[in-house]
């Protein structure tokens, strides 16, 4: 049983159309986002009555993206495509079936590498998207929408347009709408030369990915896992930042780019010692030759909040940490426990302590505003660990949040009358 995404659109009416008349078992299922009102509506009625026709079992849900991107305070477009496959994996094992199909192409494999380009990704991002993931396979990654067409036009295969693939308010369609014709100007074969690159990225991704994992076999897992400092310096960078992307997976972490960079920072540094919160109760420390990575049972902490003095610095014993506060004049990179402030978008004094009742917070790249506790919780911290996390708050509330970052409102973006630089130093309790 394959359990194919259709949309109704022209790319996944002709996978449906290649499964069914190649000979598989297959299904369909279609999620309606809840973002085109009729126009959906009409896309979902299309794919059952196509379905009902053939005699395809036929699977159907609506979802809300838009509320749950703003409760997420994610993008829409990486929301509906959580909430899609959330509903794919879902629907397949309430059916049996062992394979998901989705129908991305060569042009679409493009786009996301473009995408990824854009945003700075390693190699594992402009490998584009993988022709097999878990469950999750790709039948026609090679294929062009050109050959699609031609598929569906001598099969007189009829299919649905989504309106909003014709905007650019969306970011991957300004990249086909615009930057791929040009680039199909230079190299007309585009589509094979980014399908090549991809295929040469993908094997050297796996080759990096297996010398990671061999290097994590040699050590044992359970509450503190700890490796010699000297052994994970001598793997190339590429290997130790997938050795910590692998370690972290296995804690059941999201590995998240800052907190790699944070580990090798640690592994790197000349101190003896230092810590790392890495999220879900789990911390990287450094004692002296060796790299310890722990699962840590917190308590409550009853923290005295203390006045941040400027161009100075304060102790909080109860969380083991040093604040170091300065007043600069140029912005330097914001790291994992430095925080810089707008100096005159500060309301009065900066207070350090822990979350209190109605705290809450806008971050840059979340959207509206969120409270400490939901924020807390959307995030998976444990109910031990949030009433440890720093919080710092002038008189008119938060202004950051401890590995989370600093409020909009006054994170620093001019220069005029300075930035606040404050540094969180982990001491030990």
């Amino acid at each position: 049983m394959v359990l194919a995404a259709v949309s109704g659109g022209l790319d996944s009416m002709c996978l449906l159309h290649m499964l069914y008349h190649g000979g598989f078992t297959v299904a369909a299922a279609h999620y309606n986002h809840g973002l085109r009102g009729r126009e959906a509506e009409r896309d979902q009625a299309f794919v059952r009555r196509y379905c009902q026709g053939l005699g395809i079992p036929f699977y159907t849900e609506a979802g809300d993206v838009a509320a749950l991107a703003r409760k997420a305070g994610a993008g829409i477009e990486e929301t509906a495509r959580r909430a899609r496959y959330a509903f794919l994996y879902r629907t397949a094992a309430e059916i049996g079936a062992s394979k998901i199909a989705t129908a991305h192409t060569a042009d679409d494999n493009v786009e996301t590498v473009l995408m990824n380009l854009t945003r700075g990704a390693g190699t594992n991002g402009l490998a584009g998207i993988p022709p097999v993931r878990g469950i999750v396979i790709r039948p026609l990654l090679a294929v062009s929408r050109a050959e699609l067409i031609a598929y569906a036009k001598a099969h007189g295969l009829s299919h649905v347009e989504d309106s909003t693939n014709q905007t650019d308010a969306y970011t991957r369609n300004r990249i086909r709408h615009r930057v791929i014709p040009e680039l199909k100007e230079i190299n007309p074969a585009l589509c094979a030369a980014v399908a090549n690159m991809t295929e040469l990225l993908r094997a050297d991704a796996r080759y990096l990915d297996g010398l990671a994992a061999d290097f994590l076999k040699e050590w044992s897992g359970g509450e503190v896992i700890r490796i010699p400092a000297a052994a994970m310096k001598a793997l190339a960078l590429p290997v130790k930042s997938r050795v910590v992307y692998q370690m972290m997976e296995k804690m059941g972490l999201r590995p998240d780019k800052a907190v790699i960079g944070g580990v090798l920072d640690l592994l790197a540094g000349g101190r003896p010692s230092g810590r790392l919160s890495l999220g879900g109760g789990w911390t990287a420390c450094r004692e002296y030759e060796d790299l310890l990575f722990k699962k840590e049972t917190v308590s409550k902490a009853d923290v005295t909040p203390v006045q941040v003095p400027i161009n100075g610095s304060v102790s909080i014993p109860e969380l083991g940490l040093v604040l170091e506060c300065r007043k600069v004049f140029e912005k330097n990179s914001e790291k994992q426990n430095t925080f810089l402030f707008q100096s005159e978008a500060i309301c009065g004094n900066i207070t350090a302590r822990t979350r209190c009742p109605g705290d809450h917070i806008v971050l840059s790249g979340r959207n509206g505003t969120k409270s400490l506790k939901k924020l807390f919780i959307d995030e998976k911290i444990p109910r031990g660990v949030r009433d440890r996390i720093l919080v710092l708050a002038d008189e008119a509330g938060v202004i950051a949040v401890q590995g989370f970052g600093v409020h909009r409102r006054c994170r620093a973006e001019a220069y005029e009358n300075g930035i606040i630089k404050i540094t969180i130093e982990e001491r030990g309790t």
